[in-house]
């Protein structure tokens, strides 16, 4: 099975990627036994317009965590996961 841990979508010349990640878009491993590829990022929700520079949008995203045979994941349980989110 193929998971994606992020998700690009593109609209009005902007790309938004949403990614589980630390807050400047680093690979996330502050929890021992649980990471990034532990999860699942679904597809932003979001009205596409231009994003002025320093400006915000708002729009949904879904976080699942997946289950992987064999994968110690216990590290998970109670953890605050990161979402990194960046337009260009």
């Amino acid at each position: 099975m193929s998971v994606l841990s992020d998700w690009t979508a593109s609209g009005v010349g902007d790309t938004i990627t949403a990614a589980v990640a630390g807050t400047n878009g680093t690979a996330w491993t502050a929890v021992s036994n649980c990471s990034k590829d532990d999860f699942e990022v679904g597809t932003p929700s979001f009205t596409a317009t231009e994003i002025p520079t320093n400006g915000s949008i708002t729009g949904t995203v879904t976080l699942r965590m997946i289950d992987r045979y064999g994968v110690n994941q216990d590290g998970c349980k109670g953890a605050t996961v990161p979402l990194h989110f960046a337009a260009s």
